[in-house]
């Protein structure tokens, strides 16, 4: 009886080990030992910038872009306040006005006569014409600096598109794979649980005197 009692005993044991592997299996555990094919992750894509658009530009398109943007830094470094031709021109047409100056006091009073090495008109010819080209420069410039950042913006909407719809499909992938793991785990628990103990050949004369006694 007390054999008989040992082996129902560890038997059960066996069935309980079982249903508790099955319950501790891991989604990712049950999801690799089927076999099914990954889950590939869905990673965010990397943001495309205006530079990353000037890179893929072929040679005769970069360089103008390059020979725009040097243009624009140079004629704007001389021609904006602050700027030495800017400032070189305030200095004519304030020294065009004011023409005398003095320095000193009394008998040790200088007088200073300041005269233009280049005639005004021509300063401001060739000012007028710096700007001029600036505006050109810069409007080109601007034009294709719109057309990078508009593409860019459209190439990352598009992007982000394309990984929100990967990122839905994987979710309903995982969800439908998940519900599966979940039945798995009911049914095969149930299954288990519902497992038949053998009774060896030595128990059976006990086995048979206990079921008398149920009847």
């Amino acid at each position: 009886m007390n054999a008989f009692c040992a082996w129902m005993r560890e038997a059960i044991k066996a069935k309980e080990r079982e249903i508790q592997q099955v319950n501790r299996c891991s989604f990712d555990e049950w999801y690799q030992s089927f076999g099914y094919p990954v889950i590939e992750k869905t990673e965010l894509p990397k943001k495309i910038r205006v530079e990353d658009l000037i890179a893929e530009m072929n040679v005769k398109e970069r360089n103008r872009y390059f020979t725009l943007e040097a243009i624009a830094v140079t004629i704007g470094k001389y021609i904006h306040p602050g700027g030495k031709f800017s400032d070189a021109r305030e200095e004519l047409l304030t020294k065009t006005m004011k023409p005398y100056t003095a320095d000193g006091t009394g008998k040790d009073t200088l007088i200073y006569s300041h005269t233009a090495s280049v005639s005004q008109e021509k300063v401001e010819e060739v000012f007028f014409e710096l700007q001029k080209i600036h505006r050109q420069n810069e409007r080109e410039l601007n034009r294709i600096k719109f057309a990078l950042k508009r593409e860019s913006d459209r190439l990352n909407l598009e992007s982000q598109q394309k990984y929100k719809s990967e990122l839905e499909r994987a979710s309903l992938q995982y969800k439908r794979m998940f519900s599966q793991y979940k039945e798995w785990q009911i049914k095969e628990s149930d299954r288990i649980s519902k497992l038949k103990i053998i009774v060896p050949d030595a128990l059976q004369t006990t086995y048979e005197k206990l079921s008398l006694l149920e009847e």
